[in-house]
C-alpha cells in the first residue's frame, strides 16, 4: 500500500480507503491477491468512487495468472460509468464526482479472471504528478 493511501471516514460509506497525495510515477496503490472468488464466471467488477483528479484517472489490472492481465482505464469520471477492457494501462482523464459516490462497473465479459484463490487477483493504479484526492470503496466481483 502507497503511504498517500489511508483509511479515512466517510459520513455515507464508513471506513473507506482515501487516495491523497500527489504520486511521482504511476504507481500500484494496492493488490489484491490470494482471494478465491466465489463466482465461477464473474461479468463484472464494482466500486465506489468520490473526489477529484485533475488530468489523471484510475487504471486497473484483472489478472488471469500471475503474468497476464487485463487493462481497465477508468478515463474521465464525472457519474457512474462501465469501463473495458484495453490492450495497455492508460491514465488519461480527470475525476471530478462533485462530492457524490459514483459507481465503476469493470465489464468482465470475455476476459479471463483468476478465480483460484492463488496469485494475483486485480489491482488498481494511480496516473502521477497531479494531486489525487479521491475515495474508494465497496469493492464487489459478479
Amino acid at each position: 500500500m502507497q503511504g498517500y493511501a489511508t483509511q479515512a471516514d466517510d459520513p455515507d460509506q464508513g471506513k473507506v480507503l482515501q487516495i491523497k497525495g500527489t504520486p511521482k510515477k504511476n504507481d500500484y496503490v494496492f493488490t489484491v491477491q490470494n482471494v478465491e472468488v466465489k463466482t465461477a464466471n464473474p461479468t463484472k467488477i464494482t466500486f465506489k468512487l468520490k473526489g477529484t483528479a485533475n488530468g489523471r484517472s484510475l487504471s486497473l489490472n484483472v489478472h488471469s495468472t500471475d503474468t497476464e492481465s487485463s487493462f481497465f482505464n477508468v478515463g474521465d469520471v464525472t457519474g457512474d460509468i462501465t469501463v473495458s477492457a484495453s490492450v495497455q494501462n492508460g491514465y488519461t482523464g480527470s475525476i471530478d464526482t462533485g462530492g457524490k459516490w459514483v459507481t465503476i462497473t469493470l465489464d468482465l465479459i470475455g476476459v479471463s479472471v483468476n478465480t483460484s484463490g492463488s496469485g494475483k487477483l486485480f489491482a488498481l493504479k494511480v496516473g502521477k504528478g497531479v494531486a489525487w484526492d479521491v475515495m474508494v470503496d465497496d469493492f464487489k466481483i459478479e
